[in-house]
């Protein structure tokens, strides 16, 4: 079964910024329907695998049952449908941090700054990983016991994701190393103009 990735939604977004979404769009894509990517999430260790439900209730997740929520796409709330549906708004979030994602619930936003370093260091892999991060949270997996927290499904899946996009040619990434000290989940937004011309902005 090949999974998808659709991006259906990229608002506030530029031509480059739609153009460097779109290939890291087919790299998440590439990257989950690689025969290496469920036996990576089997072999990760978690401190957490927390999801909360739409009724509001928790659980944690086995292990094992981890990769069917990517591999069948399931959105929280929604049907199996193989399917990663992806909405996007860019965000004028302060340097740090990447992204916003109200558990359950599509769009989430991605930061100006992070897109636009993207495109300055040619790096679609790092946005793929970063898609995959925030989709999680669309699944309602959430970081426990905060935004601090490591080593959890969003973070070893979007690492995953990140490496197997990157391919054996290109091992390390051009970019600074921003997601050791990256915040998740930020709500408070920057004061910033947002326009046609916003993608040819490198902050």
């Amino acid at each position: 079964m090949t999974i998808k990735v659709t991006l259906h939604l990229l608002e506030n977004a530029g031509p480059k910024q739609l153009g460097i979404a779109s290939r890291a769009c087919e790299l998440l894509e590439q990257a989950v329907n690689d025969p290496r990517f469920v036996p990576e999430v089997l072999g990760a260790t978690y401190l957490e695998t927390r999801v909360s439900e739409p009724d509001g209730s928790t659980r944690s997740v086995p292990v094992k049952s981890l990769p069917e929520f990517v591999l069948q796409g399931l959105e929280r709330g929604t049907a199996a449908d193989a399917e990663i549906d992806l909405k996007v708004v860019l965000d004028g979030f302060r340097r740090g941090v990447l992204g916003s994602t109200l558990t359950g619930v599509l769009p989430f936003r991605t930061a100006y700054w992070f897109i636009n370093d993207c495109i300055k260091y040619d790096e679609p892999a790092e946005l793929a990983g970063h898609f995959m991060h925030e989709w999680l949270h669309v699944c309602g997996f959430y970081h426990w016991p905060n935004n601090s927290a490591r080593d959890d499904v969003a973070y070893n899946l979007g690492n995953i994701v990140r490496k197997l996009a990157r391919g054996d040619a290109k091992s390390e990434s051009a970019m600074p190393d921003w997601l050791n000290g990256a915040e998740c989940g930020a709500t408070v937004t920057e004061n910033v103009v947002i326009d046609s011309d916003a993608d040819d902005r490198i902050l």
